[in-house]
């Protein structure tokens, strides 16, 4: 699965994009179910789920 993320609030920031592999899935820390609209904090800074690629 692959997630973009865009920065909640003010600018133009570049977008996040995050992949878990789900072959890997043991190294994670946690399962993510994520659908756009949802709000992730990644470091201490809230993100705005835009996209999401199974």
């Amino acid at each position: 699965m692959t997630l973009l993320l865009r920065r909640i609030g003010r600018g133009n920031w570049s977008p996040l994009l995050i992949s878990y592999d789900h072959h890997r899935q043991g190294q994670l820390p946690i399962l993510l179910a994520a659908k756009v609209g949802d709000r992730i904090e990644v470091a201490g800074v809230a993100y705005r789920v835009s996209v999401v690629i199974p």
